[in-house]
């Protein structure tokens, strides 16, 4: 499962590889203990997405892929006014399908320095 750990203070990501489920049965908007990718501190689960792209909205409970009909807003982007789709989306509960976690960090230990303990990969120049 990957993480993506974002810091609002600083306006980066931290992308975080964990083994195994860590997260299963947790919802959308639910504050966690970052212990179990070796951070002390809190996040809240903010989204996600599965093995086959659905995007995790809040407002279908459960873990299951439901299509609804989108205006606006998550999963959907209109190009002219009134147009509607239908798409496939994921529920608010973290199950197995789940393969990307998106967290904001709430509390966290000042003495940690995010940029040392998940390095960014730097950019290679193409030729």
């Amino acid at each position: 499962m990957i993480v993506n750990l974002a810091n609002p203070k600083t306006k980066k990501t931290y992308n975080v590889k964990t083994e195994g489920l860590v997260f299963i049965g947790r919802k959308l908007g639910e504050t966690v203990d970052l212990n179990v990718i070796n951070l002390k501190g809190e996040g809240q689960i903010t989204g996600g997405s599965t093995k086959t792209g659905s995007p995790m909205v809040p407002f279908v409970t459960g873990s299951i892929q439901k299509k609804v009909l989108l205006s606006k807003g998550l999963a959907f982007k209109s190009r002219f006014k009134g147009e509607k789709k239908r798409r496939t989306v994921f529920g608010n509960t973290i199950n197995e399908k789940v393969e990307q976690v998106n967290m904001k960090i709430v509390k966290i230990d000042h003495s940690v320095n995010l940029d040392e303990l998940f390095p960014q990969k730097k950019k290679e120049e193409k030729k």
